[in-house]
């Protein structure tokens, strides 16, 4: 058993979960594929690391980030890339195979240009837990106190959330 941490698929027929201990399972859609009576087929990532988000271009492109700058990629088989940080990756997304970005702790943001990830300047020092975009001049990285930044293609800057939010309002009270 895995503690899941992200979710992705091509189709529904193929999705991916990954967690922790270096987990990762693959939903094909047909039960009992890999023999354990589950349609959801363990899969070995090459990493006992916790893994913490996944994104892909398609179904043989997926990057998967975690714990200690860890970067996988998938082209058919699981192998690491070379990371430019040793901070923990909470989240990816790209808007094709060569950009994407994945963020994480202490305002680590890191860019994938289709040969090398590269770190980016980073206007915030708090950790970042997600990312999105809307195209490659319009990516947003949230994170820590209602931290929200904006990518416009060349640089990241804080997003002002104006006074009628309060960063307080995202602290989990649990």
């Amino acid at each position: 058993n895995h503690h899941l941490e992200a979710v992705w698929g091509s189709g529904p027929d193929n999705i991916i979960a990954v967690g922790g201990s270096g987990g990762v399972l693959r939903y094909d859609g047909f039960a009992n594929t890999c023999g354990n009576g589950s349609p959801w087929c363990p899969e070995d990532p090459g990493t006992t690391t916790h893994l913490r988000g996944i994104w892909g271009s398609g179904a043989n492109d997926v990057f998967v980030v975690g714990d200690g700058g860890t970067i996988l990629h998938y082209d058919g088989s699981w192998s690491p890339m070379t990371s430019p940080t040793t901070e923990a990756l909470k989240a990816v997304w790209g808007s094709g195979p060569n950009d994407v970005f994945a963020v994480g702790f202490n305002g680590t943001i890191v860019h994938y240009n289709g040969a090398d990830w590269n770190l980016l300047d980073s206007p915030v020092g708090s950790d970042l837990y997600s990312v999105w975009g809307a195209s490659p001049t319009d990516v947003y990285a949230g994170g820590w106190m209602g931290t929200l930044l904006r990518y416009d293609g060349a640089s990241w800057t804080v997003v002002d959330l104006g006074t009628d939010v309060a960063p307080e309002a995202f602290v989990d009270a649990a």
